[in-house]
């Protein structure tokens, strides 16, 4: 029988010992013993590639954010679809392993003065491709910008639902006026299984950023319910 976790630690539904809060030594250790394959799929999100020309609309080549983006190849394909694309990730590790798994060439620079010292930029060889190695919750419009689409492939389900808020904030200082963010969101009932992913209404991501927002997708399938909400 396994030995029970320490007061305020878990043993999680891949069998590791972490914080009953994950921290970010929770999710160095998915990185480090390979449990991120859990939330990594060997192709394009096939959300992602349904809506897509609705999601980049008539803008041409558009920059394009993917927060908590991991190595997800949902990167490169937009990549080579024309557009700008910028990721945060704050685990060193998964920054590099997407660039290895990609097989591209990578500088690694400075960032600006308004986010922590720390935290570098990833870039390929063109730029088209970068990566903040960062905490989201740090991230500025003066560091990167703001975007045109925000495709969130399951970082507000991975946020802890107390920092939600926070997380909503940095979307809405990043996203331009006319831009549109998308996102995955995942549905289940068993209450044994507290997240993450973490369950949320998308009906209240409206209230929370408050601005409108409308629902041009919803599928079912055997793993989750997957909602593309647009700005």
């Amino acid at each position: 029988e396994a030995a029970k976790p320490p007061p305020g630690m878990i043993r999680n539904h891949l069998g590791l010992i972490e914080h009953s809060v994950m921290t970010e030594v929770d999710w160095e250790q998915r990185w480090r013993t390979g449990k991120d394959a859990a939330w990594h799929m060997s192709n394009v999100h096939p959300m992602l590639e349904k809506h897509y020309d609705r999601f980049v609309g008539d803008r041409g080549q558009c920059r394009v954010l993917v927060p908590l983006c991991g190595r997800t190849l949902d990167l490169t394909w937009l990549v080579e679809r024309g557009h700008t694309v910028v990721g945060v990730e704050f685990i060193e590790m998964g920054v590099t392993r997407l660039f290895s798994s990609c097989r591209l060439e990578y500088t690694v620079k400075s960032v600006h003065s308004s986010l922590p010292p720390t935290a570098k930029i990833y870039s390929s060889e063109d730029e088209k491709l970068k990566i903040l190695n960062a905490d989201f919750f740090s991230v500025t419009k003066e560091a990167l910008g703001t975007f045109d689409c925000i495709w969130d492939r399951g970082a507000l389900a991975a946020t802890n639902p107390l920092h939600r808020e926070k997380y909503f904030r940095v979307i809405d200082s990043l996203l331009a006026d006319d831009g549109v963010w998308m996102l995955d969101s995942f549905d289940y009932t068993s209450r044994a299984f507290h997240g993450p992913p973490f369950i949320f209404n998308p009906d209240d991501i409206a209230d929370s950023l408050g601005k409108s927002a409308a629902a041009f997708g919803r599928e079912d399938d055997d793993r989750s319910h997957a909602r593309s909400e647009e700005r």
